[in-house]
Order: C-alpha cells, then sequence, then structure tokens
C-alpha cells in the first residue's frame, strides 16, 4: 500500500522529507526550493489567502491521487502523533523544530496507517470540546451572514447533508485543522463534494472588505464540513492525538 502524508507549509521551516512526509508548499508566490508547490499543474494556488490549506487539497486532488492507495494531510506545525507516548504540546521539549519533526514524522508510521486503514475509514485528530455549540461557536469568532450562505448551500445542493447539519452543528465538540488520513478513494468522493459546496459559497459572498483573519472563510467553513462528511457518512474512524509545534 503506498501512501504520502502532505505536509501543509507556507514558511520557509526546516521541513521533514522522507518516503512517507512530503512537504508542499501553498500560495503563488511561495515556493521551497527542491519541494512540490501547489501552484503547478490543475491548482487553485491563487485562491490560498482565502482557502488557507484547502489549495493543498486541490493539488493534490487533482494531481497527486492517482499514484496513491491513501492521502494525508497535516500541517508544519500540526502532526499527528503515531507514536506510543506522549509529546508535549509545545517545542520546548525538544531541543529544536528539526528535532521534533524527526522524532514525529518516522517512515516507520506508514505500518501504523497500514494497518489501522486496513480497520477504519479515515484516521482524524481528535475533537475539541466548547462551552458553546459548533455554529454559535462560528458566530463568535466569524460572520454569522457565511455560515448561514453555507446551509443556504448545503439545503439547495445537498439536503440530506442539511438534514444532518440541524443537529450536528448544535453539539459542542469539533474536529478543526482540516487534518485527515484516508483512502485514495474517499479522498476523492470528499474533494468533489467539498469543493463543489465552497466554490458556491465563494460566488455568493463578497470578502473584498474582510481583514486577513477573516478572509481564510474558506478553511474555516471547510473544518466544520469536514465534521459533517464523516457524520452523515457514518465512516469507522480512528482518533489519533495532534502534537502542536
Amino acid at each position: 500500500m503506498k501512501g504520502k502524508i502532505f505536509v501543509v507549509t507556507h514558511e520557509e521551516k526546516r521541513l521533514v522529507s522522507n518516503q512517507l512526509y512530503q512537504p508542499i508548499s501553498v500560495g503563488r508566490d511561495f515556493k521551497i526550493d527542491g519541494f512540490i508547490s501547489d501552484n503547478t499543474g490543475d491548482n487553485i494556488s491563487k485562491k490560498n489567502d482565502f482557502y488557507c490549506e484547502l489549495t493543498a487539497y486541490y493539488w493534490i486532488w487533482k494531481n497527486a491521487l492517482k499514484d496513491l492507495d491513501y492521502v494525508g494531510i497535516c500541517h508544519y506545525r500540526r502532526f499527528f502523533n503515531f507514536q506510543s507516548f506522549f509529546f508535549r504540546k509545545n517545542i520546548e521539549y525538544f531541543l529544536d523544530y528539526e528535532s521534533a519533526i524527526n522524532k514525529i514524522c518516522l517512515i516507520k508510521n506508514n505500518n501504523k496507517i497500514q494497518d489501522w486503514l486496513s480497520k477504519y475509514d479515515m484516521l482524524l485528530c481528535k475533537k475539541s470540546k466548547f462551552s458553546k455549540s459548533i455554529s454559535e461557536f462560528y458566530f463568535e469568532k466569524h460572520y454569522a451572514s457565511d455560515w448561514e450562505i453555507m446551509l443556504s448551500v448545503l439545503k439547495e445542493k445537498y439536503p440530506d447533508y442539511y438534514q444532518t447539519s440541524k443537529s450536528l452543528f448544535y453539539t459542542k465538540k469539533i474536529r478543526l485543522a482540516n487534518m485527515i488520513i484516508t483512502s485514495s478513494s474517499i479522498f476523492n468522493q470528499y474533494c468533489k463534494w467539498l469543493f463543489d459546496i465552497i466554490f458556491e459559497i465563494e460566488n455568493r459572498i463578497d470578502i473584498i472588505k474582510y481583514d486577513n483573519y477573516q478572509k481564510r472563510i474558506f478553511g474555516f467553513l471547510a473544518e466544520r464540513l469536514q465534521n459533517l462528511y464523516v457524520e452523515h457518512n457514518k465512516f469507522k474512524f480512528k482518533e489519533i492525538d495532534k502534537i502542536i509545534l
């Protein structure tokens, strides 16, 4: 079983690169020599300011899936913890960033991934619990009008998912960061669904006056949509600790 975990980055970090972990630089004006970039092939790299890691999602979907049995996505600061021991969630635990990722991003992790994917549909990071519901938490941090547009698109294009969202978005646990490891076939179907929704939301929202944080709207909405996709399809998944460097 051949797979890759793509490490999304927009910074010149000393990134790990081996047979399993593949750094991908995102944003049309950013490229790291020697690594792949989301501004090649079929891409939406120019949307990175608004789409965040979704431009890497799109690039992988359109350019890399045919050669892989499974695909994973993490970030240069956020990784899945496949080790049996606990990593403290701050960089001071390690000598430096390079030491940290060399302890985390091991080729042998492929063995665990293959074993788990033989039993589960996908591997996901653990959910965080908040004092407010998923929708209320979004309203607190972002624009409620954008949330309503997302719901309208769901209702029009995917009414069955919309019905699921009516209960899910009132719960208080949510999985953030758009991290995932799953088979190429599931990833393909997920991206077809996700980008169909995201592109339509983009058509209905004017973000010209949004600040640098709020204009990342489509990455934020995708986090919520990932939770919906997993819940609605009743995928069998394994949750894994997330390490933040």
